[in-house]
């Protein structure tokens, strides 16, 4: 995979200026509203500008690419997922193969960081679970998925106390009238279209660690020097709050603003590296239940989920029960078929680099490594393409269409996740899984402690602490 820096925004285009923040206060009322940017009058929401300029959407579904001319630098790459349960085929397509595409097609010089984020759970709205069992199970599904303790530095968090040192002093560069616009937070307090909270008592019981954890999120990319974070889409406004505290944090300690010798303004010293965001354009796998909505955990309804633990039969099974519709052809249209449509766009990320359509009686013509992230010839098959391919069935086919397709859909789940699965119960119940997890946390957490040493070294140099 090629991947180059990304041009840098036009002067008139700041992040701050992106995300619309401003110097006025937010009045201190029950009632709070955010500002919403106008679209332009010869704009539709689709046309109009990108508010995030330093994301670039990559076109495969198995990998985040960033592009643009320029000379190649060495690349450090942040994610992280949450230890909240056993991980699903969202986290899975969404996260684990992408982190495992980069693993195995990043340049050696490229550092990879990837963590278990187990201080963000804490500030989770669900009922509390077994903290060490969520934690286990989530560094098992990374290793599991393909991730090498080798190549990459797999960490816990917690494990690393500079994570939550470097967010109290960022929590003294970033505003809240920028938290408050964070676009998770709205959806916790529950904004209206208007950019009203809809139930000030809701939002008054939320926790500040819920209010605040873009700020950790934010420490936790900026401690490595992270130049690319790969991250959904719904994340996109939260690596760009990494780079308004990067950026704030220069101009305040990296002595921007002093006039030099020659009596040119100087430029504030980089201390701490404004990330790129990487958005892979892989649709969000639905809920197979309820397919407006995501595939999330907190729906407490299993068969709406796939997990990557669930057995061939569970698979097959809940895939059947998929909600869909009673139209008889498959087409895709997400607007008035968001079953069908979920169905298909799972299909399209697994098919990639298989080979085979809809009406052969094979979809794989090989083994499956690892959860198929490291195959290197992916090809990208889109989810229109194989709602025409049912077109060419053969007439006598007897089963209806739906059927076809959620059999369909159920194998390559399987091929998916059969390796994953059996890679996952071996570290979980085998004698020496045990062993396995907590050498690879150890290794990382030593790798990772002595980046974040040297970085916190150097950013309360440039604050003048001491000793």
């Amino acid at each position: 995979m090629v991947t180059r820096a990304l041009a840098p925004a036009a002067s008139n285009s700041t992040p701050e200026a992106l995300l619309g923040l401003s110097s006025r206060a937010c009045l201190h009322t029950r009632r709070r509203s955010w500002p919403r940017r106008p679209i332009l009058a010869h704009q539709t929401p689709s046309t109009a500008r990108n508010d995030y300029p330093h994301i670039t959407r990559s076109t495969s579904t198995s990998s985040f690419t960033s592009s643009t001319s320029g000379t190649e630098t060495p690349r450090t790459i942040f994610s992280g997922i949450q230890p909240t349960g056993t991980l699903h085929l969202g986290n899975y397509l969404g996260a684990l193969k992408p982190f495992v595409s980069l693993q195995n097609r990043s340049p050696p010089s490229t550092n990879l960081y990837y963590s278990v984020v187990d201080i963000h759970s804490r500030y989770s709205l669900s009922p509390p679970t077994d903290h060490a069992s969520a934690v286990k199970s989530t560094l098992a599904a990374f290793l599991a998925a393909g991730l090498s303790p080798e190549r990459s530095t797999i960490f816990i968090q917690r494990q690393v106390h500079q994570h939550a040192e470097l967010a109290a002093i960022l929590a003294s560069v970033v505003n809240k009238g920028a938290l408050e616009r964070m676009p998770q937070w709205k959806s916790k307090v529950g904004v209206d279209e208007d950019g009203e909270i809809m139930d000030p008592e809701k939002a008054d019981a939320l926790s500040v660690g819920l209010f605040t954890y873009p700020v950790l999120q934010a420490a936790d990319i900026l401690l490595y020097g992270t130049t690319h974070v790969p991250v959904g889409s719904d994340q996109a406004p939260h690596v760009e709050l990494a780079r308004i505290a990067a950026r704030r944090f220069n101009s305040k300690y990296g002595g921007g603003g002093r006039r030099g010798a020659d009596g040119r303004t100087l430029a504030a010293e980089q201390i701490l590296t404004p990330p790129e965001t990487l958005v892979s354009s892989a649709a969000r796998v639905r809920s197979l239940t309820h397919p407006e909505l995501k595939m999330s955990k907190s729906q407490g309804i299993g068969r709406s989920r796939i997990e990557i633990t669930d057995s061939e039969r569970r698979i097959w099974k809940k895939v059947r029960e998929a909600v869909t519709d009673d139209v008889d052809e498959v087409t895709y249209d997400p607007v008035n078929r968001p079953g069908v449509a979920n169905l298909l766009e799972i299909m399209a990320q697994l098919e990639g680099g298989r080979g085979g359509r809809v009406g052969g009686e094979t979809g794989s013509s090989g083994r499956v490594v690892s959860g198929a992230a490291s195959n290197e010839n992916d090809t990208t098959t889109t989810p229109q393409e194989i709602a025409t391919s049912f077109a060419t069935l053969p007439t006598k086919t007897k089963a209806h269409p739906m059927r076809i397709l959620k059999d369909r859909v159920a194998k390559f789940i399987e091929l998916e996740l059969r390796p994953v699965r059996e890679a996952y119960e071996h570290l979980t119940q085998a004698k020496m899984g045990e062993r396995v997890l907590k050498d690879a946390a150890e290794k990382g957490r030593v790798k990772a402690q002595r980046t974040a040493k040297e970085r916190m070294e150097v950013v309360e140099g440039a604050m003048g602490c001491w000793p």
